[in-house]
């Protein structure tokens, strides 16, 4: 294992953070370095996108994600918004993840 994190951090600068590693911002800081440093390419596979009914126009979060779907993008959409899909709403979450899974 340690061998593993030594080439990822030798080969593209990625290092774990451990929970109580540096303070909460400098582990925000890392994280946005993370995607910052991250390409994404494409997978010859579908992709499922699941949006809370908060986002205004899903259509246009999808666009960004159809470029990556060579196998097609599928939205689902589950209620609530970013923070309470999951907290207020798990309910008729979990029904449309488990037609998912």
């Amino acid at each position: 294992m340690a061998a593993l994190a030594s080439r990822r951090e030798r080969c593209c600068g990625w290092r774990r953070v451990g929970p109580r590693e540096g303070t909460l911002p400098d582990r925000v800081e890392h994280y946005h370095q993370l995607l910052d440093s991250w390409t994404p390419r494409p997978v010859a596979s579908e992709i499922h996108l699941v949006l809370s009914t908060g986002f205004k126009d899903p259509e246009a979060v999808a666009s960004g994600w159809k470029w990556l779907a060579l196998g097609g993008l599928h939205l689902h959409a589950v209620s609530g918004n970013h923070h309470t899909y999951i907290r207020d709403e798990s309910a008729p979450t979990v029904k449309v993840l488990n037609q998912l899974i």
